[in-house]
């Protein structure tokens, strides 16, 4: 005796209009879409690479430093979700 599976048939028994789909892409695969990035990029640029560290907490400082900067200035915060790369479709 032999046992058949299939699969029912939606098709006939679900239909819906057709409707647009937006694809979302996941920021977490694309880190270039993803405006984390750019503030690491920013600390990188601003307060890592332009300057001499003496040690692993002299680079800590630094690092809390530009980061405490970024947080008191909003509008730059924003540029980073304003940027082509970051800016999301709407």
């Amino acid at each position: 005796m032999a046992i058949r599976r299939t699969a029912p048939n939606w098709s006939s028994a679900y239909r819906e209009p057709r409707r647009e789909a937006a694809l979302v892409l996941p920021t977490a695969v694309f880190s270039e879409l993803n405006p984390d990035e750019l503030v690491w990029n920013d600390v990188k640029n601003n307060a890592v690479g332009r300057s001499r560290h003496d040690g692993p907490e002299d680079l800590r400082r630094a690092v809390l430093g530009r980061l405490r900067f970024l947080q008191k200035r909003p509008d730059r915060v924003r540029s980073f979700f304003q940027a082509p790369e970051t800016r999301y479709r709407r």
